[in-house]
């Protein structure tokens, strides 16, 4: 299990620990802190030198090694437990034995969209961190998760998204499928391995939903329900979430 002060210190613990120098014993777990730890560590890796003026491995290339250790968590270690069998991210997961040995147990929740969003692009980052002949993997699992994402918080009829709590989604939920929107803009744009067929559709989704943003809240109200206009009031989290969606949708066709 990962930890933030683990990217500055070059450290790797196997144990839990919910903040950096939190004293609780904790419960359970989340997917995101180790999402972000991934996709920072990832992005890490390719903007920094591989080697220092003193010729030891650090910036770069000791970044790359603390991604891959978290790859190595969530796909070939206990961190596999957070995946569904269709690609998706459970939230958070209860630890059933001792709370300081692994990220293990019953999964807890729902899955959410806003785990689903850092992975994409973290892992499309790992594979250019990886080199050209390695890429492809990296890239297929976060095109996986992205359709996953997609099929599962889909409205069928429209191909607008959809958090599983609306109408009535607490405050911070409603900022979450925006996170997801600027993410899979990322991976569109960004991708070193991305099948034309899979490019079309994201881009095609990314478009539809800001599309339907426009039409329902011509007036810039935006609210937490993209399909139909809702009596709910709009909010910071709403309108910061409608937005990031119109964004990925210009980003993706201005690129």
């Amino acid at each position: 299990m990962l930890s933030y002060h683990s990217l500055t210190s070059d450290s790797w613990s196997s144990s839990y620990s919910s903040s950096p120098g939190a004293t609780a014993v904790p419960t359970g777990c989340n997917a995101i802190e180790n999402v972000l730890y991934l996709q920072a560590a990832a992005l890490l890796a390719n903007k920094l030198p591989n080697v220092s003026p003193t010729g030891a491995a650090t910036g770069g290339f000791k970044y790359f090694n603390q991604a891959m250790n978290a790859y190595n968590w969530f796909y070939n270690g206990t961190g596999s437990a957070f995946f569904t069998s269709s690609d998706l991210l459970y939230d958070n997961l209860i630890i059933s034995s001792d709370p300081k040995t692994n990220c293990t147990g019953n999964k807890a929740s729902a899955m959410l969209t806003y785990n689903q969003g850092p992975i994409i692009s973290g892992l499309s980052e790992l594979g250019r961190a990886t080199g050209e002949a390695n890429t492809q993997p990296y890239h297929e699992k976060a095109i996986a998760i992205a359709n996953a994402t997609i099929t599962f918080y889909t409205n069928d009829t429209s191909n607008i998204f959809k958090e599983r709590c609306e109408p009535k989604c607490a405050a911070n939920e409603q900022q979450f499928k925006g996170i997801f929107m600027r993410n899979l803009q990322y991976l569109v744009n960004n991708a070193e391995y991305l099948p034309e067929a899979d490019k079309d559709s994201f881009t095609k989704f990314l478009l539809d939903n800001a599309d339907s943003i426009m039409r329902i809240y011509p007036n810039g109200d935006i609210r937490e329900d993209w399909d139909a206009a809702i009596t709910d009031t709009s909010s910071v989290a709403t309108l910061s979430s409608g937005l990031d969606a119109i964004v990925a949708a210009a980003a993706v066709v201005s690129s």
